[in-house]
Parts: C-alpha cells; sequence; structure tokens
C-alpha cells in the first residue's frame, strides 16, 4: 500500500494534530505528536532561554538532532508519554550554563570548577584530569570535556502549569582536549564515563537547590559522546542514570552510527548492507549519471534502529526526479524487514523535492512530494 501526499498534506496534517484541552481555558493549544508513541506538547510554545547558549557554546560541534531526538527516547522509558507532556527545558537556563565571560557574567555549570564557581562542571584549573592508565593533563583554559546540557521538563499538566515532574537532561562529552602547554589528549571510555558520571551527579545536585525541584522530582540523565568514527555521523549515547534525591546507578548503553556502504555496516548486519548495495546498483542504473546514494544507519544494541538515505540529482528535469522517486518507492521491498525505520530524503542542485518515510514495524510507504 502506498500513500502519496503533497506539502499541503503537510499542513493539514499539523493543523489537524491541533486540540484545544476541554479541561484547560480557550487558549491552551496541544499540539498532538505526530508520532503514536511520542510526546505531545503545548502551544504557544516557551522557549528555553539556553537556545542560544546552545549555539554559541557548540564547541564540539556535536549533532543538535540525534541529542535532542536520543533524550527524548531515552525519557521516554521513565516518563510515558502517554502520561507526560513535554515542555522544552526550563531550569538551566543562559545565565546557568554561562561557559567564561563572554556577556560579562561569571561562569556557570559549563565552565570550570573553582571557588566561586563550585558547581563548574569542567575540572578546576590547574588541576590533573586522568586521561588513560597513567596519563593525566593539567587542565587549562582549552580542556573542556563537558561542553553542553540539554533539558527537557516534563508535565502531568497539558498547560505546562503545574509543577515539573520530571526532568530529562543530555551531558555532552567531548574525549579531545588540550591541556595547559597546548599538547592534544583523547579521553579513553572508561575515563570519560567517570567524568561524565561526576558531571550528571554534580547537575542534579544543583538542580536540587532549586525551588522548582523537590528531593522527590525524579530526573534521568543521560551521557552523550560528541565523537564518531566518521565526520559526517553523529556521537552517540553510551550511559543512562535514573534517580529522585540524587542518582545512584548507570547503566551502560550501546549506540554506534554507521555509513552505508561499508564494512562496519556489513559486520553490523549483513543482510540490510546487502541490500542498500542492490539498491543503489538499480538506482544507479535507472539513472547512470550525476546521482549519489549514502545511509547512514543507526545500531542500538547492535541492532539497527533506523535508516536515513539521502539520494542527490544534479541537473535532472522534474521529471527524472519524480520518476526516480517512483522507482525508489518500487524498490522499497528490497527491504525486506521493517523492524527499523526507513527516510529516504532527495536533493537536487541543493534543493528538497521529496521524502520517503516507511517507519518501523510498518509496510507502508509514505511519499511526500515538495
Amino acid at each position: 500500500m502506498k500513500k502519496i501526499s503533497y506539502l499541503m498534506c503537510i499542513i493539514a496534517l499539523l493543523l489537524t494534530g491541533c486540540t484545544q484541552d476541554e479541561n484547560k481555558d480557550d487558549k491552551t493549544i496541544v499540539v498532538e505528536s505526530v508520532t503514536e508513541d511520542g510526546y505531545r506538547m503545548v502551544i504557544p510554545f516557551v522557549e528555553s532561554d539556553a537556545t542560544q547558549t546552545h549555539v554559541t557554546f557548540n564547541r564540539s560541534d556535536y549533532d543538535v538532532k540525534a541529542v535532542g531526538e536520543g533524550l527524548m527516547n531515552y525519557s521516554s522509558e521513565y516518563f510515558s508519554p502517554s502520561k507526560y507532556y513535554l515542555q522544552d527545558g526550563q531550569l538551566l537556563d543562559r545565565d546557568t550554563l554561562q561557559v567564561n565571560t563572554f556577556y560579562g557574567d561569571t561562569e556557570g555549570l559549563l565552565g570550570f570548577k573553582s571557588n566561586e564557581n563550585p558547581y563548574g562542571l569542567n575540572p578546576e584549573k590547574d588541576s590533573k584530569l586522568p586521561i588513560t592508565d597513567g596519563e593525566t593533563a593539567v587542565v587549562g583554559s582549552s580542556t573542556i570535556p563537558v561542553v553542553d546540557i540539554v533539558e527537557y521538563n516534563f508535565h502531568t499538566d497539558s498547560a505546562g502549569e503545574s509543577d515539573i515532574e520530571g526532568i530529562g537532561l543530555a551531558i555532552i562529552l567531548n574525549r579531545h582536549v588540550v591541556d595547559s602547554e597546548g599538547n592534544a589528549h583523547t579521553i579513553s571510555d572508561e575515563n570519560l564515563q567517570i567524568i561524565g558520571e561526576e558531571a550528571a551527579r554534580n547537575v542534579v545536585a544543583y538542580l536540587k537547590t532549586l525551588p522548582a525541584v523537590s528531593n522527590q522530582t525524579p530526573i534521568m540523565v543521560a551521557l552523550f559522546s560528541a565523537e564518531s568514527s566518521d565526520s559526517n555521523l553523529a556521537g552517540s549515547f553510551f550511559s543512562i542514570g535514573y534517580g529522585t534525591n540524587g542518582i545512584d546507578q548507570f547503566k551502560d548503553v550501546e549506540e554506534q552510527w554507521v555509513i552505508y556502504p561499508s564494512a562496519t555496516a556489513a559486520s553490523l548486519n549483513s543482510g540490510v548492507s546487502s541490500q542498500f548495495d542492490g539498491i543503489k546498483t538499480s538506482l544507479h542504473t535507472f539513472l547512470p549519471n550525476d546521482i549519489s546514494i549514502i545511509g547512514k544507519g543507526l545500531f542500538i544494541e547492535n541492532k539497527l534502529d533506523k535508516l536515513e538515505i539521502t539520494i542527490t540529482t544534479q541537473a535532472k528535469t522534474y521529471t527524472e526526479n519524480l520518476a526516480l522517486v517512483q522507482y525508489m518507492e518500487s524498490l522499497m521491498v528490497n527491504f525486506s524487514d521493517n523492524y527499523y525505520s526507513i527516510c529516504i530524503s532527495f536533493t537536487s542542485n541543493t534543493e528538497s523535492f521529496a521524502v520517503l518515510e516507511r517507519k518501523a514495524g510498518s509496510d507502508t510507504t509514505t511519499i511526500i512530494m515538495q
């Protein structure tokens, strides 16, 4: 079965996804989730005061989409989307996260720990930071393993007017640091875990000092490594902690993004890798010139969770591009398993012209022509 939609269908979908909560005043509009198991949000949307901080101080160029989407997915294990409404973080604002005196302020959570900044998440200057077994680095102004924090708040009240009933945090970590003398170092997995867990406990301790956060407010913290094996790939989450009055234990999470085609992708799932190669050959046969096909796959616990494919054409007519989309849709049956989601983006001369999607657990393909 296939459904062909156009751009106006997106607008209609968004409009029909908005409902008024009968228990609230007429100005409260609840935006239903765009996925069956996703979070509902409230309009008007209250933007986090820290948004500009995330942009200005994205010191490791981490993948914002991967962090935000991953944090939402892991939060759902503790804060059920059927019960909670999602709100952009309101507690860790720009002044709280402040990382230096760029704005004329003192350092905040993303700054260095000191007597003046006891909750600073980065190590104290001139201290020794463990790098690997037997190796340390003297902390200087560029020794910054903790680069950012992303926050979500959860409410059972659709208007977001109730007390915060849950908090989800992603702590973004950078394993590549420079010591006080300008020497580069790469922090080991074990020490990055130690640094991340200490940062998580410190930021939870800070949050518990705020009037809006009670001792019984549950907090989930996900640790994210900004590094990946390829510059075109996002980093990955590697550990999750949860608690109310502090976090006692963390559990490991195994995530990995891979490029298609690649030896790594083939080693993780030879079947999907072979299917991708076959589809790529078919597309090049269909339109031999000026077309590129590249894929990215997210594996969680060594199982493919999502496959994202980008198909780019150059100097093609509208009918050629349209035929390409329809042909690709006919090839979707070659991806025989449906336990993972597939999203295929089509671009011509830097302009997006179509998106093809198949959700996990479904055999239905949706095409959106733009």
